[in-house]
């Protein structure tokens, strides 16, 4: 028997902030929590047993700290149970490992808005399992991906199923809230501090245009509906938004070099959702028969 541990580090810019946070040890849930103002974050797992086995806080992008993470390198970590400013936290969970036996281990996240809130999901995982949770989602995201009815002819069963996978990466990046977003990578905050985590109407048309086709015409809607509601009082869509339809950040100028008023936009975030809003919306008009209309709920 080898007895297996596992650490998980986690530097949270709760609020896209990494300060003023706080990163505590709660006794009661046996789990880390980070917070600022009303975003908080539940941090817990399961190996041999409910809840963690080793964990710490800490400080760390500061005075040239490194983060806790470090601290688990000798395999034990400190305990501190609380730190604030600039944190990160580790937690460590362990698991023995026999010949010929499956050793179960489970990480997970709790987000919500007050510390009640997390803790109330936490409760729903503790006292249920996991792997039920996980295979709950699974079926429902396999109805989902199967929902477009589409008939694949002879195509091979390879194909079929990268075009599936490729619906469902599709579908997390995608807000319920109908934003879609760009990326969730952070290659540019190395040099501005900022990311492509935000919804381009350039980019989610591209996405909405090959979802409409694919059977999913409700995605498409709801990003209509979200351009409707972010749409400038000149008619115009902005650079990018926040999920929640927010403006965010630009590069772009109100003004141009010899100083004279410009909009600060790019003419195909909205040319594109115009675009795509007419091809999406004409579907019955350009059908040989209403009856095989693949755009029935816009009619």
């Amino acid at each position: 028997m080898h007895e297996l541990r596992l650490f998980f580090a986690h530097d949270l810019h709760v609020y896209e902030s990494s300060h003023g946070v706080t990163a505590l040890y709660h006794p009661d849930e046996d789990a880390v929590i980070h917070y600022r103002k009303d975003r908080y974050v539940l941090v817990c797992g399961r190996g041999d047993r409910p809840g963690l086995d080793q964990f710490a806080v800490g400080t760390t992008e500061a005075k040239g700290l490194l983060g806790t993470w470090a601290d688990a390198e000798d395999g034990t970590l400190s305990g501190n149970p609380v730190a604030h400013g600039s944190v990160d936290s580790t937690i460590g969970l362990h698991a023995r490992l026999e010949p010929g036996r499956p050793s179960p281990l489970h990480a997970w996240f709790c987000t919500g808005t007050s510390m009640g809130g997390v803790v109330a999901l936490q409760e729903r995982i503790r006292t249920g399992d996991p792997a039920v949770l996980l295979d709950q989602a699974d079926q429902i995201y396999r109805v989902w991906a199967n929902a477009g009815h589409l008939d694949f002819g002879g195509l091979s069963p390879l194909v079929v199923d990268t075009f599936k996978r490729s619906l469902l990466v599709l579908r997390t990046q995608i807000d319920n809230r109908a934003a879609i977003l760009a990326s969730c990578d952070s290659d540019i905050y190395a040099f501005n501090h900022d990311s492509y985590a935000y919804a381009w109407p350039r980019d989610g048309v591209f996405v909405t245009i090959g979802l409409d086709a694919a059977g999913y015409a409700d995605v498409a809607r709801r990003f209509f509906r979200f351009c409707e509601r972010a749409i400038a009082e000149g008619s115009y869509l902005f650079h990018k938004y926040h999920p929640d339809g927010i403006l965010r950040s630009t590069w772009h100028p109100w003004i141009d070099l010899e100083g004279a008023l410009q909009y600060p936009i790019q003419e195909d975030e909205t040319a594109l959702v115009l675009h795509a809003l007419w091809n999406t919306t004409t579907g019955c008009a350009t059908s040989s028969s209403p009856s095989r209309c693949t755009n029935r709920s816009w009619c």
